[in-house]
């Protein structure tokens, strides 16, 4: 990468719309095997049965309406803010393969250009997860469409935050982006006992509706899914798009050199699908046997068959 503005952005599109090409190219050989063939017609027929069942009754799901629907809502996006910055924090999100890499880091491709390049990648990717949220989790009286559309919204946010806690610590070492992560995992947690824990302590007994305070700061991600009034939701849009604005500033402005730190992470992405094609869904052997006493069986650390 050469510069920091938008040097190479002919040439990502190029390799976005390969990979596409690639991706769909991939599936459909798959349907060549009867296996995966059955899969995919067994699964698109529960979900064709869900829809239509949803559409017959009138509502997608009859528990969740209403004052359930905003609170579970708001705690899944929290539960979602919270692990997508801790996880940008601890290990960054700037990924690729090895033949990205191969592609990419040689070509005159500016910081800026990668960085939105990764932002409208990502969000494609997130299509399939709208879709699908949108099935399980849409609150009875909210259109699909609409849900959609708000969890992609929803989904843009994320991505952005996750990108921008990533770029605000790019110049630390390993050893403290890890404790950052920590302690915003943590400290969420820590906050959310408090909270909770407060206002049971006063009342003297649980009740759901203790969380909604929790959920007052992402209110608006919320009212886009179950509002009824139409100012209320052109508000809540346009605050959350300002805010994706806000956290769009930080990689339009950075003019640092990202390849190293995208680099260790393409790296480290690379490692974990290794060892889940092995079936080594845990750490590395090198990693599980650290202040161990006896070393592992062979057997265990993959030499046996």
């Amino acid at each position: 990468m050469s510069g920091a503005g938008w040097e190479g952005a002919g040439a990502l599109r190029t390799l976005y719309v390969m990979r596409l090409r690639a991706s769909a190219r991939r599936f459909a050989a798959s349907l060549r095997k009867p296996r995966r063939l059955a899969v995919l017609v067994v699964m698109t027929g529960l979900l064709g049965l869900v829809v239509w069942g949803q559409s017959v009754s009138g509502r997608a799901n009859g528990s969740f309406a209403g004052e359930d629907a905003e609170r579970m809502i708001a705690m899944l996006l929290l539960v979602f803010l919270v692990t997508t910055v801790a996880n940008a924090l601890s290990n960054g999100v700037l990924a690729f393969t090895p033949a990205e890499m191969q592609f990419l880091f040689p070509a005159p491709i500016g910081t800026r250009a990668l960085l939105v390049g990764h932002v409208a990648a990502s969000l494609v990717k997130s299509t399939t997860a709208g879709l699908l949220f949108s099935i399980f989790l849409r609150p009875w009286d909210t259109p699909y469409l609409r849900s959609v559309f708000s969890y992609l919204v929803l989904f843009l946010t994320l991505i952005l935050a996750g990108l921008a806690a990533d770029l605000s610590v790019m110049h630390r070492d390993r050893a403290d982006r890890k404790r950052l992560g920590r302690i915003v995992g943590f400290g969420a947690l820590a906050v959310a006992a408090l909270v909770v824990g407060g206002q049971a302590l006063a009342a003297g007994g649980w009740d759901a509706a203790m969380l909604d305070p929790l959920g007052w700061p992402v209110h608006p991600w919320t009212a886009l899914f179950v509002t009824s009034s139409g100012a209320e939701a052109a508000a809540s849009l346009a605050i959350c798009l300002g805010v994706c604005v806000l956290l769009l500033v930080r990689p339009l402005t950075f003019h640092g050199n990202v390849r190293e730190s995208a680099t260790h992470s393409s790296e480290r992405l690379h490692k974990q699908l290794q060892r889940l094609a092995k079936g080594n869904v845990g750490q590395d052997s090198a990693e599980r046997s650290k202040g161990r006493v006896l070393p592992m069986l062979p057997r265990l650390g993959g030499a046996g068959p």
